[in-house]
């Protein structure tokens, strides 16, 4: 049957070219307090959150060492670590872990195919909490910041693959002796995409996949997935997990050798970072405990109050992104399909002047009153573009004019496909 979108996480700016280099993302501003909405309600879970590389107990409470299989696998590295070997796999006290990788050579090859000899000991952990996606929680997000070497013959990776049976896999973050990271969805056929992070080993990068359940054109659920792979908060590929629904996933964190990567591999100690591994599932798209950027597509602003105003009635603009608080909307769930859209400078949302039915009004700010006119509809038209409808008035929020110039203004307008009416919705805070 033919499918549509259901509505998607926390969107970033499409890139075209899979080649481009990535610097590490700013530092997120510390959170302020949610606005509190009538009828709102708490949608998002996190399952697995920052601290669990802070110390051991932690991290016993949310991985297992080793692969859920064992020790081997596909590469040339047999993974060794438990309570009491820490040699290859250990925390650093800073809310990191390193996965270490030696040269080191057993008797007996991997027990997996393709059966390579062991030429290392590495490290590799799973986490204790399976990912399925299904009807219960359609919305999940896995993100992770990684120092990834890229070394010929080195084979970092951090990845979904099924428990009960392979497909589904989905590799939010694959490096096979490259400055390549590779996001990767295998449904019995692969997609792939690559994109080139020159400083991947030496610098941190943040990686992330998001997972919505497709739905039928009629509105029932679909059993494929779509998947957002990010970069540094920037989107560079979505792919189609197919079969995906209701099948239980591991994450799995793992430093193989050669293989896919190239041999012989380096003949000396090799180190993977990682730290903020988060695991969130959602019941709806937006979280509302989340802040998000509002991206016009024609301009690539983002929708704004002027001067960081706490004034009822101040008309929106599109600005460039500067991370201010005047720039950032929490999305709150109102009722079942709509939802109000609050600054988290001012506390007040978005609002047609006079809860205007007329063509052309101004958008503005006021103080929450649960009236239609500040209720919205949020629509995903695909590629990652959304429009952003009035429940009142049935009009779109639209840049006046089409214009591309920083301070235009935004209203109301019946639509037409016109970029300057279509958006990109960015979770810019966890």
């Amino acid at each position: 049957m033919k499918q549509t979108i259901a509505l998607s996480i926390g969107c970033a700016l499409l890139l075209g070219a899979c080649t481009k280099s990535f610097k590490d993302s700013k530092s997120l501003p510390e959170v302020s307090s949610f606005a509190s909405i009538p009828g709102q309600t708490s949608t998002w879970v996190t399952v697995t959150d920052s601290t669990s590389f802070a110390n051991y107990t932690n991290f016993d409470e949310h991985w297992n060492y080793l692969y859920p299989w064992g020790s081997d696998h596909n590469g040339s590295a047999r993974m060794y670590g438990s309570d009491s070997d820490h040699s290859q796999i250990y925390l650093n006290g800073d809310g990191s872990l390193t996965l270490k990788a030696n040269p080191d050579t057993d008797a007996t090859p991997s027990s997996k195919s393709p059966y390579l000899a062991i030429h290392y000991h590495s490290g590799t952990i799973y986490s204790k909490h399976q990912i399925q996606i299904d009807t219960t929680y359609p919305y999940w997000e896995v993100s992770v910041d990684l120092q990834a070497p890229t070394t010929y013959g080195t084979w970092p990776a951090f990845w979904l693959t099924g428990v009960n049976t392979w497909p589904p896999e989905s590799d939010i973050a694959e490096v096979k002796g490259s400055t390549s990271v590779w996001a990767n969805t295998y449904t019995g056929s692969w997609q792939t995409h690559s994109t080139t992070v020159s400083d991947a080993a030496t610098a941190w990068h943040h990686y992330k996949a998001v997972y919505n359940l497709l739905k039928n054109t009629n509105g029932t659920w679909s059993s494929n997935v779509e998947i957002q792979y990010f970069v540094d908060d920037n989107l560079v590929s979505v792919q189609t997990g197919t079969s995906f629904e209701g099948s239980p996933m591991w994450l799995i964190i793992d430093l193989q050798m050669e293989g896919s990567s190239g041999s012989p591999g380096p003949n000396y100690d090799v180190y993977y970072n990682i730290k903020d591994v988060t695991i969130r599932k959602g019941t709806t798209p937006f979280d509302p405990n989340s802040f998000y950027r509002l991206v016009n597509v024609n301009s690539g602003m983002v929708a704004a109050v002027p001067s960081a105003s706490t004034t009822q009635g101040v008309t929106l603009i599109q600005w460039p992104w500067e991370g201010g608080n005047e720039q950032q909307w929490q999305i709150a769930t109102v009722g079942t399909s709509t939802y109000a859209l609050v600054n988290r400078n001012s506390g007040q949302v978005i609002d047609i002047r006079g809860s205007s039915t007329t063509e052309g009004a101004s958008i503005v700010q006021n103080d929450y009153s649960g009236a239609g006119s500040q209720l919205w509809s949020i629509a995903d038209i695909g590629g990652g573009y959304y429009t952003v409808t009035n429940s009142n008035s049935g009009y779109v929020m639209d840049v006046s004019g089409g214009l591309k110039t920083q301070g235009d203004t935004l209203l109301q307008w019946a639509y037409h496909t016109g970029t300057n009416q279509q958006w990109e919705i960015v979770r810019w805070l966890p």
